[in-house]
């Protein structure tokens, strides 16, 4: 259904953002001033991290009248700075994510603003399909700006980008998709930009 040839890439790209993160996402926790962004040293905020989250993106970012709606996912930051997300719109069940997608890969890293603020700052990748013709549809890359890290939340914004695969004999196939390391300045960026995302801790219940 999807063809890159035959519809509007730019928008496809910013409804996908919605599900990274993506979409991709927040923690956000009311926490002691000791865990301020300047105040958390790297090794700090790097164990506050790790864990497994439950994510939830407002829809309203995407489409107002979707406001109050909110996308679920869940995500799994490792020690070794790498991390796992998968949401709801990779089943491809939502009428403004016309696609599916695999779960998310990506790596974190603690990085360190120009006024000092510490933030965990992240990339990953995933593929997209279209979900009627199972056509390859290109990567998306989803890169992430956490700056508010709590021991039960995390709040910060997300961005997403789009590399379409190419033809084969005019179809789009996983056999035609661009390295997207080695290509990554053909990325188009995704709107809107700066979405504001939230994850919360999954926790042992009594």
């Amino acid at each position: 259904m999807i063809n890159r040839s035959r519809h509007d890439t730019s928008k496809l790209v910013g409804n996908r953002q919605a599900s990274a993160f993506a979409i991709l996402v927040a923690l956000f926790a009311v926490l002691p001033a000791q865990a301020q962004d300047r105040t958390l040293d790297s090794a700090a905020m790097g164990n506050l991290i790790v864990g497994n989250w439950y994510l939830a993106l407002d829809a309203g970012a995407f489409d107002p009248g979707l406001a109050g709606f909110f996308l679920s996912g869940m995500a799994q930051f490792h020690a070794d700075r790498t991390f796992m997300l998968n949401d709801a719109g990779d089943f491809g069940a939502q009428s403004f994510l016309p696609t599916l997608a695999t779960p998310q890969y990506g790596s974190w890293a603690i990085r360190e603003a120009k006024d000092g603020k510490r933030f965990v700052a992240g990339t990953s990748l995933y593929l997209e399909g279209d979900r009627e013709t199972g056509e390859a549809i290109g990567w998306n890359k989803v890169q992430f700006a956490l700056w508010r890290v709590g021991v039960h939340r995390i709040e910060g914004t997300i961005n997403a980008f789009f590399l379409p695969c190419g033809d084969l004999n005019g179809v789009p196939t996983p056999l035609t998709c661009p390295d997207p390391l080695a290509n990554a300045a053909g990325f188009i960026p995704a709107s809107p930009p700066d979405v504001p995302v939230a994850f919360s801790r999954i926790l042992v219940e009594d």
